[in-house]
């Protein structure tokens, strides 16, 4: 059994209701009196005049191509606006809690006190309907991906800018002092204090899980939790790291056993740690839409997958 990208869902969603609010006075702008039937929309959104759900009528079929066609190719431009800049933000470590908690990205972000029930059940900080400066960022992108694939050029081109000056700020902030090698050497020791997940004194929730960030103990970013996959006993059996791409975009799902991974500790517990190299995952089993759905019982799957980390932990161990 699976459990789909719950917090992706969420995500989107939050990302939609921003991409809402920033295209609603364009959208109420090219939404005219002649869209409404005389009965009223349809459920299709088809108008007595002949609009299609698309906005375009049959008098202007010939704009609107040219049209949707100059929308597309200023949605391409900003979607490769966005890979840039994500990949930009990986490089810089952007995301990452170093040992001012997430102060290092400005005092929109407060540490929630560790130890307290808030602190060590959230694992992040929080002000307002903030999470943590990743996941954050990841909405703000995925709204820019929203706002470029309907259409939204300006919009998307400045989500890109908001976050090209959330990393720059960040990078800034990391230069003032000694601040990259005080970050370096805190977190060589909070991965290194990583806990298995077979010892936590207490278990992870599904969203602490889904979308987290999984590393390596060189800080090397391997990617983040896509799914996890339950056995018959209703415990986590895999979790399917999804690697490469850019918002599920060229992407693919490595299968990684449960037991395999350790968690940082309280009161962040933000990043997953799974002690390869990065390109261990290249040889890596994977799973598609076709073998995720048969993973908890499809035996050969399973023996392969199983058999791939036994050996791959076993020299490494041995």
């Amino acid at each position: 059994m699976t459990i789909r990208n719950t917090t992706a869902l969420t995500t989107t969603a939050i990302a939609a209701a921003l991409a809402g609010v920033l295209i609603a006075a364009p959208a109420a702008a090219q939404s005219g009196s002649t869209s409404q039937s005389a009965t009223g929309q349809s459920a299709t959104g088809q108008s007595a005049t002949g609009q299609s759900a698309t906005g375009q009528s049959a008098t202007g079929q010939a704009a609107g191509q040219t049209g949707n066609q100059e929308m597309s190719e200023t949605a391409q431009r900003c979607l490769e606006d966005l890979r840039q800049v994500d990949q930009r933000l990986a490089e810089s470590g952007y995301g990452r809690v170093g040992p001012e908690g997430y102060g290092t990205y400005g005092g929109a972000y407060r540490e929630r006190p560790a130890g307290t029930a808030a602190g060590d059940a959230a694992g992040t900080a929080s002000m307002g309907g903030l999470t943590s400066p990743r996941q954050d960022m990841q909405t703000l992108l995925r709204a820019g991906y929203i706002m470029a694939i309907t259409g939204h050029g300006e919009g998307c081109q400045t989500v890109v800018q908001t976050a090209q000056d959330m990393g720059d700020r960040y990078t800034r902030a990391l230069e003032e002092g000694d601040r990259q090698e005080a970050l370096r050497q805190w977190r060589n020791e909070y991965l290194g204090s990583a806990i298995g997940v077979a010892e936590l004194d207490r278990p992870m929730r599904i969203d602490e899980i889904i979308g987290a960030d999984v590393r390596n103990l060189q800080d090397e970013r391997l990617g983040e939790i896509e799914d996890v996959v339950l056995g018959a006993n209703g415990e986590i059996d895999y979790v399917l790291l999804e690697r490469g791409g850019f918002l599920g975009l060229g992407t693919e799902e490595v299968a990684v056993r449960w037991q395999d991974l350790k968690v940082t500790p309280s009161p962040y517990r933000d990043t997953l740690i799974l002690d390869v190299r990065e390109d261990v995952l290249e040889n890596a089993p994977t799973v598609d839409d076709e073998t995720r759905l048969g993973l908890g019982q499809d035996e050969q799957h399973r023996r392969d997958i199983d058999g791939f980390w036994e050996q791959t932990f076993g020299e490494k161990r041995g």
